[in-house]
């Protein structure tokens, strides 16, 4: 792999347990993304779900290259886990995070360079 964010860690700020990450993706270049995270506190699990008001899913996007969009999207996620008294005894949390365009456009940018990559490997 030739992109850096996709070694880059998940920042997850939580003094429970390690959180499983897992993400739906829908790349987008122009309008911010909403990404809902839900934190189940018994079995620590976060889903995020991206959902963009513009769909921009290409054909050539194989399934490693969307994984690269996953893990660099992951990589620019911060989850704080707000715990209250109330919501441990309930052992669910919902937090909604809204993350920048730019880190929608850097997305982006990496799929369409990966994209090249291998469009010119394949020549």
């Amino acid at each position: 792999m030739v992109v850096a964010d996709v070694v880059a860690p998940v920042v997850v700020a939580d003094v429970v347990a390690p959180v499983v990450v897992t993400v739906v993706v829908v790349a987008d270049v122009v309008a911010p993304v909403v990404v809902t995270v839900v934190v189940v506190a018994s079995t620590m699990v976060v889903t995020v779900v991206v959902v963009a008001s513009t769909m921009v899913v290409a054909a050539v996007l194989v399934p490693m290259v969307v994984t690269v969009v996953v893990v660099a999207v992951v990589a620019t996620i911060v989850v704080t886990a707000l715990i209250t008294p109330a919501v441990t005894t309930l052992g669910l949390t919902t937090h909604t995070i809204i993350t920048s365009t730019s880190t929608v456009v850097r997305t982006t940018v990496i799929v369409v360079s990966e994209v090249a990559f291998r469009s010119a490997s394949f020549k």
